[in-house]
């Protein structure tokens, strides 16, 4: 989800005590790496809401739930494949039987690249790392049966922990976008198209 709805979660207070939530309209899980927090959200009072948290029910200000009632699709980060690409060694691509691989080395300041293991040029090694980053998401995914992988992009991290991002059709249109096994959102088809052109285009040129 993105930060400004973290940033409305983080306001809650729980200080209000109260009695019961009336009418259950969601509940909402957020998990960070050690913690899980659920909140049950219920019925709104004024400019209030009943919160259940932890075995309690509060009152909070019912503008910090206002999303409950708004498509879920405006508050996720549609950013899918984003990965800081300082946590990144290398990543690896997989399309159309084609098989490729951008190595990252160095410090924030002093970074270099080798495509299939030959030096390649910073900036534009860059250029397509930001591509390849910036597949923005156009809607929430449903569940439909998916077809084949269009792309694979792993994110091998430096500490061990990879991003395995898989891009599989779900029509002529669109491809489901997932990330380590789960999909919670949908990409076009053309963006995919255009990423797949442009990783074959950078490639090709740097065998040239």
């Amino acid at each position: 989800i993105d930060s400004d709805l973290l940033e409305q979660i983080g306001s809650l207070t729980m200080s209000r005590p109260a009695d019961s939530l009336g009418e259950v309209r969601a509940t909402l899980t957020v998990s960070t790496d050690s913690e899980t927090y659920v909140f049950t959200v219920g019925a709104v009072d004024g400019g209030s809401v009943y919160v259940g948290y932890n075995g309690g029910i509060y009152k909070e200000s019912a503008s910090l739930f206002g999303f409950i009632d708004s498509d879920v699709f405006n508050y996720v980060n549609k950013l899918i494949s984003y990965v800081n690409i300082l946590d990144v060694s290398e990543v690896r691509f997989e399309y159309d039987g084609a098989e490729h691989s951008l190595s990252v080395s160095g410090s924030e300041d002093d970074l270099s690249f080798k495509a299939d293991g030959q030096d390649v040029d910073k900036s534009e090694a860059q250029s397509v790392y930001r591509e390849i980053i910036g597949v923005m998401a156009n809607a929430m995914y449903g569940g439909d049966a998916v077809g084949d992988t269009l792309l694979k992009a792993t994110f091998v991290g430096r500490d061990g922990t990879d991003v395995v991002m898989e891009y599989k059709a779900l029509n002529e249109y669109n491809a489901a976008a997932f990330r380590n096994g789960t999909a919670y959102l949908t990409v076009s088809r053309s963006d995919i198209d255009h990423l797949k052109d442009t990783i074959n285009e950078y490639f090709s040129s740097d065998e040239g």
